[in-house]
């Protein structure tokens, strides 16, 4: 029997494939709009696919949910392949309603911002990709890859890292993914260290913002502002108001159904207190 490690490696390819075939029928080229390329770099279950959806409801932004993004430049390490990906994918996106089905427990994901613009961008000035696990791993794990994928595309890069706190994360780990706390708390560690090592690097060289996910919970129009303005983009207070309703009118908090997560309390505060990118959630003591 096959190794499971194989089977997925052949499954992403053949993924790989299929998305290329579909993008070679298209003739999009980057439109000369486009001045900055919007990388999230971070950890699974950190919210941010919510707050990418709320930039690519944004009427000059083009911001796709995609782990796939580098792999599909290895094979065309091309500008406007990437763009037509990336109008591919919000194109599928959209007429699904943006619906983000949830393996494991928990409620399902609707990524759909009513009232916000939800079409296709014709003239954007932000574009990118929100899938951050993907990005802090490529950086970790082919620097060369990344490095020429920021070469290629020849725009202003600009790097969102968007924290949660850990112990929401690793909740969320287990419920979506159905896994024991020992390895979601294991996982985080090591995502840390590659998210860690990454905003160390890409500070020195980048326009890098750090904020907090429970920042944007508790206020959606300071942080979506900032978040406008670091992109280079207009603020508008009516999509503002759909961010709110659509996403943060019951924010989610996993770690409220997970007690069993409490016994390694000491284990996530060794990691606040390990990490920089933890210092929003430092006792003040």
């Amino acid at each position: 029997m096959g190794n499971s490690a194989d089977v997925s490696t052949k499954d992403y390819a053949k993924r790989v494939e299929r998305r290329i075939s579909r993008i070679a029928e298209r003739t999009e080229t980057l439109p000369l709009s486009v001045r900055s390329l919007v990388l999230f770099v971070g950890w699974q279950r950190s919210g941010n696919s919510f707050v990418g959806q709320a930039l690519n409801a944004h009427r000059d932004a083009l911001i796709a949910n995609e782990g796939q993004v580098f792999g599909l430049f290895a094979e065309r390490p091309d500008r406007d392949w990437v763009y037509r990906h990336l109008c591919d994918l919000d194109e599928k996106r959209a007429a699904s309603g943006y619906d983000k089905k949830a393996r494991g427990t928990g409620p399902e994901q609707i990524l759909t911002i009513e009232g916000a613009w939800q079409g296709k961008t014709p003239d954007p000035i932000a574009i990118g990709f929100s899938k951050a696990g993907a990005t802090a791993r490529t950086f970790a794990e082919d620097p060369e890859l990344f490095g020429s994928f920021l070469a290629e595309m020849r725009l202003d890069p600009k790097f969102l890292f968007q924290t949660r706190h850990p112990r929401e994360m690793v909740a969320s780990m287990m419920r979506r993914r159905l896994i024991p706390v020992e390895q979601a708390v294991d996982e985080l560690w090591e995502s840390t260290e590659q998210v860690s090592a990454a905003h160390s690097y890409l500070a020195q060289s980048y326009n890098t913002l750090l904020y907090r996910y429970e920042d944007f919970v508790d206020d959606v129009d300071v942080t979506l502002n900032s978040l406008f303005s670091f992109l280079g983009l207009r603020s508008d207070p009516a999509l503002n108001a759909a961010v709110k309703k659509a996403c943060f009118s019951k924010p989610e908090r996993p770690s409220e159904g997970t007690p069993e997560i409490r016994a390694f309390d000491d284990r996530i505060e060794e990691l606040i207190a390990n990490f920089a990118v933890f210092e929003g959630y430092r006792s003040s003591d």
